[in-house]
């Protein structure tokens, strides 16, 4: 098995998970750095009257950053129905959602300040949970 580095793709060619995306790194270290707006979000269910409550990242950095993983399921999805072969766009699937690399990237910042005092080598602490292997 290899490893994929994180924030670095082979050249012209996607990478393995779009939070390996060299635009996607830079964003959630600023996410992580400096944390985005966001609110509580109430929807209503009409059959049995139930609200369901969750909590939505806003803003600029937020919209540039949920735009990568739209770009990368649109190329596994047109891959997919161009050659019959859907392996590509279920992983896609499967992939961590904006909200979650958001916090997976907070909280890993927060744990190196804790266990370091320092802010070396960020992008790869926060997004070590989003490290996949491939297969060789």
């Amino acid at each position: 098995m290899n490893t994929v580095t994180l924030g670095v793709c082979p050249a012209k060619a996607p990478c393995a998970v779009w939070t390996q995306d060299s635009r996607a790194l830079k964003l959630l270290a600023s996410c992580a750095k400096n944390p985005p707006k966001g609110g509580y979000v109430h929807s209503g269910f009409a059959l049995n009257r139930e609200q369901d409550c969750s909590y939505r990242y806003t803003g600029y950095r937020v919209d540039a950053l949920a735009a990568i993983p739209e770009e990368y399921g649109s190329a596994a999805l047109k891959q997919a129905q161009d050659s019959d072969d859907y392996a590509a766009f279920e992983a896609w699937t499967s992939q961590p959602s904006v909200a979650g690399a958001i916090d997976a990237a907070g909280l890993a910042l927060t744990y190196a300040i804790a266990a370091t005092g320092l802010h070396a080598s960020l992008m790869a602490v926060a997004l070590a949970p989003f490290q996949m292997a491939e297969a060789a």
